[in-house]
């Protein structure tokens, strides 16, 4: 989600930039290079998690000639990869997108806590709480991380982008989407069918890749 730079006051961009910047800082010290480095299909991981969140987020469309709308994707990237390295692949993925379509670096911050930041966090902890449950069944996981993870971040996605908006005094923007609910439903099921294709088809071709799914944890007893 874009918000072009000249609807950004100041305090927004600068606050923007030093939350964004800081929790890279911290994501790029944690995350494990070495066991990231030391074996090629997870290198593969991340290019592959490049690819689709470029192919999501250049699929978008403008609802205004300010405001830009796209499929997040953020979900897969971060069973796939982690936290910490979604976050690192979404920064780079948000700054190709806004360069390629001439958006002002800017609105880049914003737009990164926006469309990677919080639906990767909520996909996180959309696992942390599925791993409290006492299912063994991997459709739990599929449906819950998979499906349920891209709907949730969908729909923390919208929350953040309104609150955004009002907090920059945008309040047309908030009440053409609180009047129009409906249509943010409709963009949530198809974030949420992306997502849990996607996940259906690593759990079942290729558990090992996805970071974040633990085959164990979801084996019968035997």
């Amino acid at each position: 989600m874009f918000i072009a730079a000249n609807l950004l006051p100041a305090w927004a961009i600068w606050l923007s930039a030093f939350g964004a910047f800081g929790v890279l800082a911290v994501a790029t010290y944690y995350a494990d290079w070495q066991a990231l480095l030391a074996a090629p299909e997870r290198v593969n991981s991340c290019g592959a998690a490049l690819v689709l969140l470029l192919f999501l987020h250049l699929l978008s469309f403008d609802a205004d000639d300010d405001l830009a709308l796209h499929l997040l994707g953020a979900t897969t990237a971060t069973l796939l990869l982690g936290l910490r390295f979604a976050l690192l692949i979404g920064a780079l993925v948000v700054l190709v997108v806004s360069l390629f379509q001439g958006e002002s670096l800017l609105a880049v911050p914003l737009a990164w806590v926006l469309s990677i930041a919080i639906p990767a966090t909520v996909s996180r902890a959309m696992v942390w709480w599925l791993r409290g449950r006492s299912s063994r069944q991997p459709f739990i996981y599929i449906m819950g991380a998979g499906f349920g993870g891209g709907i949730a971040s969908a729909l923390a996605t919208a929350a953040a982008g309104m609150l955004a908006l009002s907090a920059i005094g945008q309040w047309h923007w908030v009440s053409a989407a609180l009047g129009s609910w409906p249509v943010i439903v409709l963009i949530a099921f198809p974030e949420g069918f992306i997502n849990g294709t996607l996940v259906t088809a690593f759990v079942v071709l290729a558990p090992d890749a996805m970071k974040l799914y633990d085959s164990a944890d979801y084996s019968p007893d035997v």
